[in-house]
């Protein structure tokens, strides 16, 4: 069984290879018999493929790179420090920035900076003779609205204008194709700046929009801040508040006001206390005739020379009465002088003292009446308690209203700091260059595509010609169709006149359709019954022209030069 089964695969792959082979043989011969066919074919295509290459226009690209910074997309409301702690931006900006360039407003922005140029008017036959009067020949004039017709730019232009991410970068590509070179490239340069002036615009506006709305809400905010001061005020002027804060009115708050009253009654008190215990002492001083203490405790300049001169004389005579004794002249002299002194001290102590009476006084009364403020203040501030509650309520909305004022004032000036700092979300890398070679047409690869569409065309003109031929052009076919054996296969024989095809066995009597002629006869012969009846033989074809008459000839002609009888 396995054997059986291998046998039969080997030999239906052995068939189905001498099958591909006799496809192949079929295919070439088909070829052959039809190469002239063929090459016209290819030579038809390539002639008509290069006529309409060499009819396209070129077309050149331009190409000006950018990079994408990521700006565009800050709060204008952000503090500065949160506006440069930005992350890097991602793969949806660059192309959310790549759909913004290619968008009409770019497009009519480049427009408006680089118009179109004129197109050619073609000129033909017809507008010929409407020009030499042929009227009924004119092309009606149809206006042209100019929004449509700008609007048809703008479409020609986004078809042209192609803007490419680089993968895994911020980078863009930004091609330009036009007609000219030149063109092109300022195109694409114009595409670039005019985003880029675009896009600060709507940033600038966008600031000034927040700008707008922050000059408004810090008018009502200043408006809300100067309110409530009124409101305050009017109430301390109501009630005769004394409790109103520092900036409001003139007067300071009470408890300060109490607060500052003790302390100059302290203070007073201590200078009453400080100008007594001097008193007391100077007294105590004049009462024991100590100089140095008069000197110590006195500020008045003549007290002080005073004594010092008394001291100098007590010293003066204690040297004189250790050195001369004590009744020497001089000793008495000196006392005189000391007695005197003793009584102009106690004078300017006395003086002193009255000037120091003077300050108790002035001391004494100022705590008086430093007394008399704290109890009135401490009255005022038992009476005033809920008023200034409702003040000091008032006070610090007041103050909330003045801080939020500042804070939105000092924000608004920073928005508009920011206006000056604005910069486009993309920032030119290179500048397009007029390129030196078109884009297109890519001759190189056009010509190739040709040469294959030509020679893919030829191939199918043959096969087709084949197929549709009439008759059968490969024995091969014929012996699968025709159920009947194949005596001779006689070749088509060309020549210039039909004369010399009819003469072609007597002229030509060694050649291939002579010996297929020859051999057909005498295959015919062989088959005369043994009894010498003549065969009759009757030859047909499928169609007119095909050469029966001509193969009757021949195979008589053949018979007849072989010695054999035929009519």
């Amino acid at each position: 069984m396995n054997y059986v089964s291998l046998q039969g695969r080997a030999t239906s792959m052995s068939w189905t290879a001498q099958d591909m082979g006799l496809v192949i043989r079929q295919t070439l011969r088909a070829f052959l018999r039809h190469r002239f066919l063929f090459v016209m074919t290819v030579l038809g295509v390539l002639v008509a493929g290069a006529a309409v290459m060499l009819t396209l226009k070129p077309r050149y690209t331009a190409t000006a790179t950018v990079v994408v910074s990521g700006r565009a997309q800050q709060d204008p409301l952000a503090p500065n420090g949160q506006q440069q702690n930005q992350a890097p931006p991602d793969d949806s900006l660059v192309q959310t920035e790549a759909a913004m360039i290619h968008s009409r407003n770019v497009a009519a922005a480049v427009l408006a900076q680089l118009p179109p140029p004129a197109a050619a008017q073609h000129v033909g036959i017809r507008d010929r003779l409407c020009h030499m009067g042929a009227g009924f020949l004119c092309r009606a004039q149809q206006p042209v609205d100019p929004a449509v017709q700008h609007a048809r730019d703008e479409d020609a232009f986004l078809n042209n204008l192609t803007v490419i991410p680089e993968a895994h970068t911020q980078i863009l590509d930004i091609n330009v194709v036009d007609g000219d070179a030149a063109r092109a490239a300022a195109l694409a340069d114009a595409v670039v700046t005019n985003y880029q002036r675009l896009a600060l615009a709507r940033q600038t506006a966008d600031i000034n929009r927040v700008a707008a709305w922050l000059d408004s809400r810090t008018a009502e905010l200043r408006q809300r801040w100067m309110d409530a001061v009124e409101k305050a005020n009017a109430f301390d002027t109501a009630h005769g508040l004394t409790n109103t804060s520092e900036g409001s009115t003139s007067s300071p708050l009470i408890e300060r006001q109490i607060a500052d009253t003790a302390a100059n009654l302290s203070q007073a008190q201590g200078r009453l206390a400080a100008a007594q215990a001097r008193a007391d002492a100077l007294r105590d001083a004049a009462s024991r005739g100590d100089a140095r203490a008069a000197v110590a405790l006195s500020q008045e300049p003549l007290l002080v020379s005073t004594a010092n001169a008394l001291m100098q004389l007590q010293s003066t005579r204690q040297e004189e009465a250790a050195t001369y004794g004590p009744q020497h002249p001089r000793l008495r002299a000196l006392d005189q002088q000391i007695a005197v002194t003793r009584a102009s001290l106690a004078a300017e102590t006395q003086a002193a003292l009255n000037s120091i009476r003077e300050d108790q006084i002035s001391a004494r009364a100022e705590v008086d009446r430093l007394n008399e403020n704290l109890d009135l203040l401490r009255q005022k501030a038992g009476g005033q308690s809920a008023p200034q509650a409702e003040y000091r309520t008032l006070d610090q909305e007041a103050q909330s209203a003045r801080t939020v004022y500042e804070t939105f004032l000092e924000h608004a000036k920073e928005v508009v700091d920011r206006a000056a700092l604005l910069q486009p979300p993309i920032s030119l890398v290179s500048h397009a260059s007029a390129p030196d070679v078109p884009s297109f047409p890519n001759r190189k690869k056009i010509g190739m595509g040709l040469v294959a569409v030509a020679l893919a065309a030829g191939a199918g003109i043959v096969l087709l010609r084949d197929y549709f031929t009439a008759g059968f052009t490969e024995i091969e076919r014929l012996r699968a169709a025709v159920p009947l054996p194949l005596m001779a296969v006689i070749p088509k024989v060309r020549a210039r006149t039909e004369q010399g095809v009819r003469r072609h066995v007597i002229d030509h009597p060694y050649s291939r359709a002579t010996e297929a002629v020859r051999s057909l006869v005498m295959q015919l012969s062989m088959r005369v019954h043994d009894g010498g009846q003549p065969l009759c033989l009757a030859i047909t074809s499928a169609g007119p022209e095909e050469g029966k008459s001509t193969l009757a000839l021949w195979m008589a002609t053949v018979a007849r030069r072989g010695g054999r009888r035929c009519w």
